[in-house]
């Protein structure tokens, strides 16, 4: 899939299901380095902002890749 292709159904599974760890997998796998930050922080921000308890156990995670933690560690919300 190319980085269109995968941003829109980042960003429409996240808005559709709530469930946006799924949402933040795809998104890492864009191959723009500004387009994949601005995405998988976006998609965590408004995750955090409704369950705050499942994005940040979701960073916690023994399966999450290492480059998102490097991704997020710096926002306010991804600091348990």
């Amino acid at each position: 899939m190319d980085d269109a292709t995968i941003e829109v159904a980042a960003r429409n599974y996240a808005r559709d299901t709530g469930t946006s760890a799924l949402a933040i997998n795809w998104a890492a796998e864009i191959s723009d380095a500004a387009q994949r930050r601005t995405l998988v922080r976006g998609i965590f921000r408004r995750w955090h902002d409704i369950e705050p308890a499942a994005a940040t156990a979701f960073l916690s995670g023994s399966e999450v890749r290492p480059e998102l933690v490097s991704l997020l560690q710096d926002i306010p919300e991804a600091t348990p």
